[in-house]
């Protein structure tokens, strides 16, 4: 996917940093992939890090799709070994 950080394209072929991309085009390119037919998701989570007042950091989940808790967290556990790579 172009114009985000891919982070299973990026174990093969580095496009750069994910800093090198604002926190929308992930998402605009997921959305793209989805419309396109690339990809047929049965579930999505979406994390978003925000500076919340006070200068905290806050995270914001959203998600939906068919896969039940123990789904759910195999997905986030597979992102996390995706981060970690």
């Amino acid at each position: 996917m172009k114009g985000a950080y891919d982070l299973d394209a990026a174990r093969w072929a580095r496009e750069g940093p994910p800093s090198a991309f604002r926190p929308e085009d992930a998402l605009r390119a997921a959305l793209r992939a989805i419309e396109g037919g690339e990809l047929a998701p049965r579930h999505v989570i979406v994390s978003i890090a925000y500076d919340a007042v006070g200068g905290r950091g806050g995270t914001h989940v959203l998600q939906s799709g068919s896969y039940d808790l123990h789904g759910q967290l195999g997905l986030v556990a597979r992102t996390a070994q995706l981060l970690g790579e």
